[in-house]
């Protein structure tokens, strides 16, 4: 998984085989899974609204939707800033939906907290964490973006 491998080159991905390792993993699979699956109309609702967030404060589209393009690095960071307005931990029926996709708050705390620290690496070298993501999942199998 590209997310994984983003995580790693930034050096911030917890050893293989720890507890927080195995969170990760867990709950990158899961929170796609949810997204993907659930059938719950508000957590389509909050996808969609997320995406358009993005759209309006990054003037461009992200790189195709969840459900062509899987949780790439521009949907997690799209899920990420629309959460920071509109928490999806306070609202129960989306916390109903991820749930039962075995995705708990800590599972979310973790992915945000890792994807920020990749991000500031990444700035920090000049590099864009999108770019990267990118490079990654062209090397993949399947090999698109």
């Amino acid at each position: 998984m590209a997310l994984l491998a983003i995580l790693d080159e930034a050096r911030i991905l917890p050893p293989e085989g720890t507890s927080s390792a195995n969170q990760l993993i867990h709950g990158l699979i899961q929170l796609q899974a949810a997204f993907l699956k659930s059938t719950s109309p508000d957590l389509a609702a909050y996808l969609m609204a997320a995406e358009k967030h993005w759209i309006m404060k990054h003037n461009e589209r992200k790189d195709g939707s969840l459900a062509t393009a899987g949780l790439t690095s521009r949907v997690l960071e799209a899920l990420i800033l629309y959460d920071q307005e509109h928490q999806m931990w306070k609202d129960q029926k989306i916390v109903s939906a991820v749930q039962a996709f075995n995705v708990t708050h800590a599972d979310w705390i973790l992915i945000v907290d890792l994807f920020h620290k990749a991000n500031a690496v990444f700035g920090e070298q000049g590099r864009s964490i999108h770019k990267a993501y990118d490079a990654w999942r062209m090397n993949m199998p399947g090999g698109k973006s």
